[in-house]
């Protein structure tokens, strides 16, 4: 069905103009003054209203089973609430944990989502294991339409990668780097708690010599401000 919205303020990055946009078949087909559409057209009045192009959130959580706990939100009710908010489309992260398989966890995250959207969705993907049939599996996942993938390093014990895994990192990441090309990429998410702990005995030792530090300079700018004023002091009596 075709759409005609008539005299908005059309905001884009570059410009605001004042026009009317026609749409049809879900495409943005013609833009300017006084369009004509068919009869049968829906006509929406955009006077006084900025009509922006639909926003994407590349990063939401709508079906999450997560240590114990699930959202409240189905894609039904996150769609509409998006649309209200001026979102078109969203980007579900799609968190299957270790135990889980790779491509099964997608298609159930997929299957939440299918014919319950009000509006455009896809899918971000978490790879929390790396066996031998991941490979295949990332490059379905790939095959289908999903070219985001995060590797965690934090959330031990549930997504993310524990210490016996971290030393298989390399070949974890190089293996997801190779399923997923040439049309998708994996990232890293989140910092590994061991590391800050292994630091955090000498950053402790820093901090006490910068607070030991300031505490002296501190001291010393006091003194010396106090100095002045007393000199000033002594100056203005003897005047």
């Amino acid at each position: 069905m075709a759409l005609l919205i008539r005299n908005g303020e059309i905001v884009t990055v570059g410009s605001r103009v004042q026009a009317d946009i026609y749409v049809e078949n879900e495409t943005i087909t013609r833009i300017g003054k006084n369009l004509d559409a068919p009869p049968n057209a829906e006509r929406i009045d955009a006077t006084g209203k900025l009509v922006f192009p639909g926003f994407i959130d590349p990063h939401v959580h709508i079906y999450l089973p997560f240590m114990a706990t699930f959202a409240k939100d189905t894609h039904e009710t996150a769609s509409i609430a998006a649309l209200i908010g001026g979102t078109t489309t969203y980007i579900e992260m799609c968190c299957p944990s270790r135990n889980d398989d790779a491509l099964g966890g997608y298609e159930l995250w997929k299957s939440k989502a299918d014919g319950k959207s009000a509006c455009d969705y896809a899918f971000h993907m978490s790879v929390t294991k790396f066996v031998k049939e991941t490979e295949s599996q990332l490059r379905q996942i790939v095959a289908d339409g999903t070219s985001s993938f995060k590797i965690f390093l934090a959330y031990k014990n549930f997504f993310g990668v524990d210490s016996p895994r971290t030393a298989k990192m390399p070949n974890s990441w190089r293996g997801c780097s190779k399923s997923c090309s040439p049309r998708g990429r994996p990232v890293p998410n989140g910092m590994n708690p061991a590391v800050p702990n292994r630091s955090k005995p000498k950053a402790l030792a820093a901090s006490r010599r910068s607070s030991k530090i300031q505490a002296r300079l501190a001291t010393w700018f006091i003194c010396r401000a106090r100095r002045r004023c007393a000199r000033q002091s002594t100056r203005n009596h003897a005047a």
